[in-house]
């Protein structure tokens, strides 16, 4: 049996999954035990097993991943957290598993009662535990690694706080059938420059829609846009069914990997979007709000509110 307090972090994990991937955002996929070989460490980047994240991918072939290696076995299971990636958007951080006789995968929360799942975690910077809106969870193909990621998403309205550009960042990791988190405290610098290409309003009126670009940054591992929604449009009754995809002037479409939208002052919603980076700096991009709509299958699709779609400029 696993306390109703786990049960409650694990459902919470299970709805941040639901939602996000539902948005079209691939952060969470599982894949059967039979194909979870345990593996030795490797020289390599976990990140490079991050198929749906190209900024990720990126890092870690350009060897810009901090390499940690840090090792914690209880009850039979060993936890790595072996290497982690800070670009200014976001943190990301590979973890590893290992021991004998585990049924299943390191992320698969829906068999929670089996031994060696990760079950939720919990963040610390500077030693101050971190109230996380949205975290992506990449599973990797070999059933016994994952990359989690996060940032400093505010779901209070605009974002006041930002990550310093180094810190201890502190993990706790629960695992099923071990009693005690396995915790990891790793000393986290910026590695790549951070490039604040928009940070003045730009404003878009769509009808009864409007929203405000509050601010765009892109690094080379991730891009970042933050804006405030207000009103309606006859494609969505309420702000909460409304997100936004952008795409570059060739038409390359990025989906956030990260997003929080939760924060109303003054009749404005506010959302904080996080994607992969795109493959060149693009001259502009183009904001893309859309509603989740039912296909045929009852499958959720895209719809898109062209009319309100918005080109920005970007400085180089």
């Amino acid at each position: 049996m696993i306390s109703k307090r786990i049960e409650s972090k694990v459902a919470a994990a299970l709805l941040a999954v639901s939602v996000l991937t539902a948005s079209g955002t691939a952060l969470y996929s599982t894949v059967t035990a039979k194909a979870a070989t345990q593996e030795t460490a490797s020289t390599q980047s976990l990140f490079e097993g991050v198929k749906n994240d190209p900024g990720l991918l990126k890092a870690a072939k350009q060897g810009t991943t901090k390499v940690q290696n840090q090792k914690v076995t209880k009850d039979g299971v060993t936890l790595k957290l072996t290497d982690y990636l800070y670009d200014g958007a976001r943190v990301s951080f590979a973890l590893q598993r290992e021991g004998d006789n585990l049924e299943t995968t390191l992320d698969d929360v829906t068999n929670a009662e089996k031994k060696g799942v990760l079950l939720y975690h919990e963040i610390y910077i500077n030693g101050k535990k971190q109230d996380l809106k949205s975290y992506g969870r990449s599973s990797i193909n070999d059933g016994n690694s994952m990359v989690i990621s996060f940032n400093d998403q505010s779901d209070k309205g605009p974002r006041t706080v930002f990550f310093p550009k180094q810190f201890e960042l502190t993990v706790k990791a629960y695992v099923s059938g071990v009693d005690d988190p396995f915790t990891f405290k790793v000393p986290v610098k910026k590695q790549a420059a951070q490039s604040t290409v928009l940070n003045k309003a730009v404003a878009k009126k769509a009808g009864k829609l409007s929203y405000t670009v509050k601010r765009v940054e892109l690094t080379p591992y991730s891009s970042r846009l933050e804006l405030a929604a207000q009103g309606s449009h006859k494609q969505i009754k309420d702000l909460k069914d409304l997100r936004f995809d952008i795409a570059d002037n060739k038409g390359n479409v990025l989906t956030p990997v990260l997003q929080t939208w939760e924060g109303v002052v003054k009749n404005q919603r506010y959302f904080d979007m996080t994607y992969p980076s795109f493959a060149a700096t693009p001259s502009s991009i183009v904001v893309k709000p859309y509603s989740l709509e039912k296909d045929g299958n009852g499958a959720p699709k895209k719809v898109y509110l062209q009319d309100a779609e918005l080109t920005l400029s970007l400085k180089k």
